[in-house]
């Protein structure tokens, strides 16, 4: 899929996104501890209407963070990681290529993990952990742990 953006790209063919209809608002709120972010969602405000998922997107600079790791001892570089694969393991993490800082989420009980790289100059730089939901909770709440060095 890459390969063919890169292609038509260099046609000129580009990317746009436009604005659809609002389906109302998630309340987040962030609590911050030393290594550890809270993270509550509250969905009260959001129209169900025809709604079949909802992602919660963790996502950082794809040149930066360019390693995953879980639980299960896996542990992929750059392209290896994917986009948009499932997490089966416990936890898993995202860190710089030289393990100085990570950030990492544990597999939530009702939603479904994944996790993914992509980049593409002057076009895709993402890389994360993301969870699935089904839009019909009405709360969601999970910790991003931060790790390195510097925060000992």
């Amino acid at each position: 899929i890459l390969l063919g953006k890169r292609l038509l790209f260099k046609f000129g063919v580009n990317s746009s996104f436009i604005k659809g209809p609002l389906k109302g608002k998630i309340v987040v709120t962030y609590t911050i501890n030393r290594n550890r972010l809270t993270i509550k969602l509250s969905f009260n405000l959001l129209n169900r209407n025809n709604l079949k998922k909802v992602y919660v997107m963790n996502e950082q600079g794809a040149q930066f963070f360019r390693i995953y790791s879980d639980s299960e001892g896996l542990r992929l570089a750059d392209e290896e990681i994917g986009a948009w694969n499932h997490v089966t393991a416990q936890s898993a993490k995202i860190s710089d290529y030289q393990d100085r800082i990570s950030f990492g989420l544990t597999n939530a009980q009702g939603s479904i993990l994944r996790r993914g790289r992509e980049f593409m100059k002057e076009s895709l730089d993402w890389v994360g952990l993301d969870y699935e939901l089904n839009p019909e909770r009405d709360l969601f709440e999970y910790e991003i742990e931060i790790l390195g060095d510097s925060l000992k």
